[in-house]
């Protein structure tokens, strides 16, 4: 039931739907993206993106209402390794040096969709722990992450198409 008293069975069944689709989208791109950086930095972003990747799985199953502390500790359990994976692989990702890329390459627009993505999601993470210390009432926060989640699917879609142009697997 929403706070005011409207049933929200089928809003709270699509938002757990939506957490283990994004979830299991993550996994291939997590695993492209330490690809196409390879060695043990590509290595780091896949180990670190997929313990995030079963992180928000783990949000899907555990939504505040039915536990507030384990929720919580799903949503940390997935942005630490998360922003871990994500500061590795932009890194990695403006650092790549391949003679037949230019500074305008696929890549380097994926570095910086990423390095926005850790910016928006590291404030996240810190104004979502505010306000589990502080609890009232956090406007922002909603707003905050929904713009972090849609920076990561644009950054998605562009190492897709990176990984795709360079046959990535």
């Amino acid at each position: 039931m929403t706070q005011r008293g409207v049933d929200n069975t089928r809003a709270r069944s699509l938002a757990q739907a939506s957490f283990v689709c994004f979830s299991l989208a993550l996994v291939p791109f997590w695993w492209v993206h330490g690809a196409l950086l390879g060695g043990r930095l590509g290595g780091s972003v896949r180990v670190f993106g997929l313990l995030s990747a079963a992180g928000t799985n783990l949000i899907a199953w555990l939504p505040s209402v039915v536990s507030p502390l384990l929720h919580a500790v799903s949503v940390f359990v997935a942005t630490i390794p998360g922003l871990l994976a994500t500061l590795l692989g932009v890194t990695g990702a403006f650092a790549w040096d391949n003679a037949g890329e230019s500074r305008s390459s696929p890549l380097r627009f994926s570095a910086w969709l990423g390095a926005l993505s850790l910016a928006l999601g590291s404030a996240d993470a810190a104004y979502y722990a505010y306000a589990i210390a502080v609890p009232g009432c956090h406007v922002l926060l909603p707003a905050l992450q929904k713009l972090a989640a849609l920076s990561v699917i644009g950054w998605m879609a562009t190492i897709a198409r990176v990984g795709a142009a360079h046959g990535a697997r």
